[in-house]
């Protein structure tokens, strides 16, 4: 019995079309791994199938959607655990507010990546963002996300492999200047 590799781009997929929120890659010029863009919603990744920064983004379009910077804006006794995740991704430029999105966008990384490491850094936050998800799709669809990211690290080498080989499709037609001017002319 051969399993089926878990393949990254199936992940970002995922997302995609489950939080409703395109995926793209490259098209910005910040120095950065990743964006997300406010208007319109979409993210922006500079590598594609880049899990770890698409993670972190997952987090800035969360807070965008769901207010999660809210549970800390209302109540400061998060702060102290957003401020220092934030710290990591943040430029010395950022204002107190910049900081706390970027701490809940890197707890978002570790929620989907490492959660164990998520409620270890920030155990407090981890509450208050489990009960605000606990009643929305968005429960389901993380979790859905982290069973698949844990079933893609704990596969063998050779299944990783096989991952990245792309199998769907119709392997692409050679194009020659005779076939551009048939198909343009001709058809």
């Amino acid at each position: 019995a051969v399993e089926v590799p878990v393949k990254r781009s199936d992940i970002i997929k995922m997302i995609d079309e489950q939080l409703d929120v395109p995926v793209r890659t490259g098209r910005f010029r910040q120095r950065a791994y990743g964006i997300y863009k406010q208007q319109p919603e979409v993210i922006r990744l500079r590598t594609s199938n880049d899990i770890y920064t698409l993670a972190h983004e997952v987090g800035h379009h969360l807070d965008n959607k769901l207010g999660l910077g809210g549970i800390s804006a209302k109540n400061t006794q998060f702060d102290s655990e957003l401020m220092k995740l934030g710290q990591a991704t943040s430029r010395s430029s950022f204002s107190p507010e910049q900081v706390r999105a970027e701490g809940v966008a890197e707890f978002m990384r570790y929620y989907l990546l490492d959660p164990e490491q998520a409620q270890g850094l920030a155990p407090k936050y981890f509450s208050a963002f489990e009960q605000k998800i606990a009643n929305t799709g968005v429960k389901e669809t993380l979790s859905n996300v982290r069973q698949q990211v844990q079933n893609f690290v704990s596969q063998s080498p050779t299944q990783r492999v096989l991952g990245q080989i792309s199998t769907s499709g119709q392997p692409r037609e050679r194009m020659t200047l005779d076939k551009i001017y048939a198909k343009t002319f001709d058809e």
